[in-house]
C-alpha cells in the first residue's frame, strides 16, 4: 500500500520536476514506520547522491512532519505539523537546494592537494610574530606573485585591483599577526577571490603553491627558494 494517495504523489512529482534535476534520478517509495500500526512513511530519494526527503503522515493523513538531507550535509528536521501543501513546498525547496549543491564546486576540494594553506603547512610550528626581515620577504613575495598572476592570467583592471587590495591587506596583517594565523588568513583571502570571481580555483592553487615555494620556510619548513630566489638558497 502506498503511503500517499495518487494526487499527493503526483504533486510531489511536480515539485521534484521543478528543481531542474532529471526526474528519472528520483524515486518515491513507501517505508514501514518504526512504530506499530503507524501509517507508512513516504521516502523521496535522489538516487545518484543518496539525498533523501522523508514524509511522516499522521494517522488521519491530514497533517505531516518531515526531515531531509542533502548529500553529506546535516539532517534537517521539520518537526512541526504541516498540511500537504506545505510538504510539497518543502520538497520543492529541497530539490532546488539539492540542484544548487550539485552544481556548486567544493572550493576546498578544487585546489590541488599540493597547494597547502600556509598556516597548515606545519601545524606543529609556533605562532610567533614575523621578524622585520621576514615581513620584508612577505611583502616582496606578495608583490611578485600579484604581478605574475596578473600577467599570466590576463586579469581585468577590476580583477587586478581586487587582487592588489587583498594582497595589501595580507601584507599589512603580517606586521601584527602570528605566522600560523597569518597563513590561515592568507588562505581565506585567496578563497574569497574565487568567490568574488577574481580568480579561478586553478589560479588559487597556483598562488598557494607559489606561497608554499617562496614562504614555506617561514612556517617551519626548509627554505626551498621562492619566485624571488636568486639561486643562492
Amino acid at each position: 500500500m502506498e503511503a500517499l494517495p495518487k494526487a499527493q504523489r503526483n504533486a510531489l512529482f511536480e515539485a521534484v520536476a521543478a528543481s531542474g534535476l532529471p526526474v528519472s534520478d528520483f524515486s518515491l517509495k513507501a517505508v514501514s514506520s518504526f512504530f506499530p500500526d503507524a501509517p507508512k512513511e513516504a521516502l523521496i530519494t535522489h538516487v545518484p547522491s543518496g539525498s533523501e526527503f522523508q514524509i511522516f503522515p499522521e494517522r488521519d493523513s491530514s497533517f505531516f512532519t518531515c526531515c531531509s538531507q542533502i548529500v553529506d550535509d546535516p539532517l534537517v528536521s521539520l518537526n512541526y505539523r504541516m498540511n500537504f501543501g506545505e510538504v510539497a513546498s518543502h520538497v520543492l525547496g529541497w530539490g532546488r537546494e539539492l540542484a544548487e549543491w550539485l552544481n556548486s564546486a567544493d572550493l576546498w576540494k578544487s585546489v590541488p592537494e599540493a597547494a597547502a594553506i600556509p598556516g597548515e603547512l606545519t601545524p606543529e610550528s609556533d605562532n610567533t610574530q614575523f621578524t622585520p626581515e621576514e615581513q620584508k620577504v612577505i611583502s616582496d613575495q606578495l608583490k611578485a606573485i600579484a604581478e605574475t598572476v596578473k600577467k599570466d592570467y590576463d586579469l581585468t583592471a577590476e580583477q587586478s585591483a581586487k587582487l592588489d587590495e587583498k594582497f595589501e591587506e595580507a601584507e599589512k596583517a603580517s606586521r601584527r599577526m602570528g605566522r600560523k594565523d597569518w597563513g590561515l588568513l592568507f588562505g581565506g583571502a585567496v578563497f574569497s577571490l574565487i568567490l568574488a570571481d577574481v580568480i579561478t580555483p586553478g589560479v588559487a592553487g597556483h598562488i598557494l603553491m607559489m606561497i608554499e615555494h617562496g614562504l614555506g620556510h617561514l612556517f617551519g619548513g626548509p627554505p626551498v627558494g621562492g619566485i624571488l630566489s636568486d639561486g643562492r638558497n
